[in-house]
């Protein structure tokens, strides 16, 4: 019975001091002291192998910090944690936009954005990027009048005229031969590629 106690004791202790150096880090990170932060974050993720947020803010600290490739590796660890985290996606996309993996960044920012992100949103707007509503796949906008209607990469949305939802081609063509002749999946309307806001 004495050994149980004192190892509850311990595991209280652990935790106690997982917290306190969590709020301290919190503190850095209020204050941009972010690689002070990132420490801090560090040793209580270390203390709490199961918190997502501290995994979050150590992914976000070493963001802010410029040490976007270390960030990568905890921020995919809180997303293992917590898959549909939507901060957690937002964060790793613009660690991996950073690093200049935009494809990869894209995935993040569109499912960041899917989930609800408000900046998420707003740097798919920037980037001139949208997603597909049957695949989630993210799709580019392209330049008014820069699009052959013989050709039309995968990577580029068509955008319904009536209910203004987008798709990919792939999730367009099925057994058609053009995705210009398939009606919108949504309501019939009429398909056009999708461009660049002006």
């Amino acid at each position: 019975m004495g050994l149980f106690s004192r190892k509850s004791r311990d595991n209280r202790s652990d935790v106690e001091q997982s917290r306190a150096t969590y709020q301290r880090a919190l503190a850095l990170f209020d204050q941009k002291r972010w690689s002070e932060a990132a420490d801090g974050f560090a040793e209580a993720a270390d203390a709490d192998p199961g918190s997502s947020s501290c995994r979050l803010f150590l992914g976000v600290s070493l963001t802010n910090a410029g040490r976007w490739e270390e960030a990568l590796e905890p921020l995919r660890a809180c997303l293992d944690l917590r898959p549909e985290y939507s901060e957690a996606h937002n964060a790793l996309g613009m660690a991996l936009g950073k690093l200049g993996r935009f494809a990869e960044a894209d995935e993040h920012i569109v499912h960041a954005a899917r989930l609800g992100h408000p900046q998420a949103a707003t740097t798919m707007r920037r980037r001139g990027i949208d997603y597909c509503r049957e695949c989630h796949r993210p799709l580019h906008r392209t330049e008014p009048g820069t699009f052959d209607v013989n050709v039309i990469s995968p990577k580029v949305g068509m955008q319904c005229t009536t209910c203004d939802e987008v798709f990919c081609v792939p999730c367009l063509l099925g057994d058609a031969d053009s995705a210009f002749n398939v009606p919108c999946l949504r309501c019939g309307g009429e398909l056009t590629v999708m461009e660049l806001d002006r």
